[in-house]
């Protein structure tokens, strides 16, 4: 077995939901959750974009793939309009039901706030500084721990940065909110972004022929998922014209130049400057430089939890009760467990506890996924 970050962090909380999950492949028997859903949409909207960037200066170490995932089981060339477009035929699929349950949720359909979040991303930021010269993208690796086991992830971005020279390894992350300020502890001990540090450097040295071209960076590129709200004016008097409304407040530049035109209103120069300056509000890069000690430790820390995880078979696995049960999909299966004594295994009807085992998902042509 191979052992990825997410499934030695799963161990590492319970070991009832790691072999449930990763040695018996159960998963929840309902939708994908909505988080879940939007943040491998907007992965796919990233590694589109990085691929793009990449090809354009000619620094891409993979080959450009004819397909990406978008969402489970939707697939579609890597641009942001074949994208969109994936995404609203499969929105045509689902049940009206559904999409107004999306709706409440998203504030409108997945294709939508994609298209959204992606035009406002790059209408406030760089795109050279944003993605630099992509190296890799999404890229798959495994590699050897230290005691012979095998473990495996995938970089979301590996890029140079051409004013740094560093080689950074990013993590895309999608965040309904965020604090107002940002935890740089918490990006240091965060162990993602370093197993994928560790897990890309051979792959970099072998593809690139250049021994020293080896991370040296971390970094976390985060948006905030959440709508922005529509601006407004104020009623105005007889001796106070109208005015941009100070009780709203939580949009950006782009989302007020739109409406100022939308209202056919001449756009206050000061106020988009100003909110144009605050792009953090929307989308913050936290980068860190790789410690060898925080490295190494991560490294050491994860083949001891697969060793672990070898000795540990499903029906011997023992469930660790605490406030994460409330939101584990296998809860009703420990309850009944924890009431009526452990149902063997084989006995287990799955679809009784709204589970189902996950199946192997098909890539539409050779090559096509990295």
């Amino acid at each position: 077995m191979r052992y990825s970050y997410s499934s030695l962090g799963t161990l590492a909380q319970c070991e009832r939901r790691f072999s449930l999950r990763y040695r018996e492949g159960l998963r929840p028997a309902g939708p994908k959750p909505w988080a879940l859903l939007r943040g491998s949409a907007w992965h796919a909207v990233m590694q589109a974009q990085s691929l793009n960037v990449g090809q354009y200066w000619g620094s891409l170490l993979q080959e450009m793939p004819e397909q990406i995932e978008v969402i489970d089981g939707v697939w579609a060339e890597p641009t942001i309009d074949s994208i969109i477009d994936a995404l609203k035929e499969w929105e045509i699929a689902q049940e009206s039901e559904y999409l107004d349950a999306m709706r409440e949720e998203y504030g409108d359909l997945l294709s939508a706030r994609m298209w959204d979040l992606w035009i406002r991303f790059n209408h406030s930021g760089n795109v050279d500084k944003d993605f630099g010269r992509p190296l890799l993208v999404e890229l798959d690796w495994t590699r050897t721990l230290p005691n012979g086991l095998e473990a495996t992830g995938r970089a979301d971005l590996v890029y140079l940065d051409p004013e740094t020279d560093q080689v950074v390894v990013r993590d895309w992350k999608l965040n309904q909110s965020w604090p107002q300020t940002p935890s740089a502890i918490e990006d240091l001990i965060n162990s993602q972004n370093h197993f994928n540090a560790w897990g890309v450097a051979d792959v970099l040295r072998n593809l690139s022929g250049d021994k020293e071209l080896v991370p040296s960076a971390v970094e976390y590129a985060r948006a905030r998922f959440k709508k922005p709200a529509t601006p407004a004016m104020t009623k105005g008097t007889k001796n106070a014209p109208p005015r941009l409304a100070k009780s709203t407040t939580d949009f950006d530049a782009y989302t007020y130049r739109e409406w100022c035109r939308e209202q056919e209103l001449v756009m206050d120069q000061t106020v988009y400057d100003e909110l144009a300056g605050q792009r953090d509000k929307w989308f913050r890069f936290t980068r860190k430089p790789l410690l060898y000690s925080v490295y190494s430790q991560h490294v050491i820390s994860a083949s001891k939890q697969a060793a672990r995880a070898e000795t540990i078979t499903t029906e011997d696995s023992i469930p660790v009760y605490g406030s994460h049960c409330a939101f584990c999909e296998y809860a009703t299966l420990c309850r009944t467990d924890l009431v009526g004594g452990r149902v063997p295994y084989d006995e287990i009807v799955f679809a009784d506890y709204g589970l189902r085992r996950s199946s192997r998902r098909e890539i539409p042509k050779e090559g096509s996924a990295n």
